[in-house]
């Protein structure tokens, strides 16, 4: 088992402690930037922020994320302007499970359910992935035949 994590240098005492309880687990990667894709893709979960990524993680391996639950990262000064959900919001429970910091404890636990249930999990996640990325599997396709009608 493979566990791959990024979280970003922000909570530099949150991954102190993670690194110091998990890191003696051959089992355990830490990645502080691009994850190699023979990790990526043979993990069983990944431990996340808030970050992008963890979608892309979820999506492309059907596998579940664990969120640690650290402040959003708010790069738009006006964010509360908006009436709009943002997605990293709205999926970080559907695709897994958010974790606070106090409890990373917890988190074998979470990684051991993950393992009993990684077939009924990753038919949700594609559930989930049919419902808000289109033209899953052709999107080159139906992108070029939409920019070859623009130029026509």
């Amino acid at each position: 088992m493979v566990i791959t994590s990024l979280i970003f240098p922000y909570s530099k005492e949150l991954v102190d402690s993670i690194k110091d309880k998990f890191g003696k687990n051959p089992n355990f990667i830490f990645e502080y930037d691009v994850i190699p894709s023979e990790y990526f893709h043979n993990s069983i979960c990944m431990i996340s922020d808030w970050s992008g990524i963890s979608m892309e993680y979820a999506f492309t391996c059907e596998c579940s994320v664990i969120f640690i639950d650290v402040p959003k990262k708010i790069l738009n000064p006006d964010v509360n302007n908006l009436s709009l959900e943002p997605i990293e919001i709205s999926l970080r429970n559907k695709i897994g499970y958010v974790v606070s910091p106090e409890n990373i404890e917890n988190i074998p636990d979470i990684i051991k359910n993950f393992e009993k249930d990684i077939p009924n999990f990753g038919q949700r996640i594609k559930e989930i992935r049919t419902n808000i990325v289109f033209n899953v599997g052709n999107a080159a396709q139906v992108g070029a035949k939409y920019i070859q009608n623009l130029i026509s």
